[in-house]
């Protein structure tokens, strides 16, 4: 369940950003205004054995932040994906142990690291990427 519960995270967290006009828990290519942030299908997760008793594992997500370029051209919506990307990034490195999530028994939150992975452009968009690593640790005794 901790994908489910760190994707519904992620989301509420985003839709908290009033810049965002939409925001989406997984990919689509219909959108009801820009710039939108859409939390992708291209999730994994790495696990470690710390002790006997211990593990940690990470939870890989993979952000997609957009602007069409049509309306607002191609400056102004690198203008607006660059600003976006420092907002988000701020926003996620204020809440590291998103508040309030609930992992589960033997699950304790350690920290979340956001970070851009990559920027391009499209025909139409203009995006960036961004890589959100949540280090978990989990009991494996409870």
């Amino acid at each position: 369940m901790s994908f489910v519960k760190l994707r519904q995270k992620l989301k509420s967290k985003l839709e908290d950003i009033d810049s965002i006009q939409e925001v989406q828990d997984f990919p689509s290519e219909e959108f009801g205004g820009f710039p939108v942030a859409m939390i992708s299908d291209e999730i994994r997760n790495e696990s470690e054995f710390q002790t006997t008793t211990e593990n940690k594992r990470d939870y890989i997500f993979v952000i997609y932040l957009m602007q069409e370029i049509e309306t607002k051209g191609q400056r102004q919506a690198t203008i607006i994906i660059e600003s976006l990307v420092d907002e988000v990034m701020d926003t996620l490195d204020k809440d590291q142990t998103l508040t309030g999530v609930d992992l589960g028994t033997g699950k304790t939150m350690i920290i979340m690291r956001p970070s851009l992975s990559d920027f391009y452009n499209t025909d139409k968009y203009v995006i960036a990427k961004l890589e959100i690593n949540i280090l978990v640790q989990f009991d494996t005794e409870s």
